[in-house]
């Protein structure tokens, strides 16, 4: 059996890859929620905050609530950034099976 928190990992470091092959640099990690993650990163003049919905297949990510979307909202404006929800969806081993993201502005 997989441990919630392994899983929650692996999703943030894939997260994190697919941001730095986009070219930005990760600022803060943030605090872990729940089955969530925000992550903060800027490029040039760019900044995004983005929260990791995780979930292991066949099971879907959860959508964010209306509270935690405002809450990425308003952290995302207090730094300057914007807000982005990602969800990632990973196989029984793992692996990495979707990113979907989704801006929140």
């Amino acid at each position: 059996m997989i441990a919630t928190l392994e899983v929650e990992e692996v999703a943030e470091a894939r997260v994190i890859d697919a941001l730095r092959k986009l070219g930005f640099t990760i600022v803060q990690p943030g605090a872990r929620n729940t089955g969530a993650k925000v992550i903060e990163a800027w490029k040039a003049r760019q900044r995004v905050v983005v929260h990791v919905n995780t979930t292991v297949s066949p099971a879907a990510p959860c959508s964010l609530t209306l509270e935690e979307e405002q809450a990425l909202r308003r952290r995302a404006t207090k730094t300057g950034g914007h807000a982005w929800e990602v969800r990632v969806l990973l196989g029984s081993d793992l692996e990495l099976v979707q990113l979907e993201w989704r801006a929140l502005e």
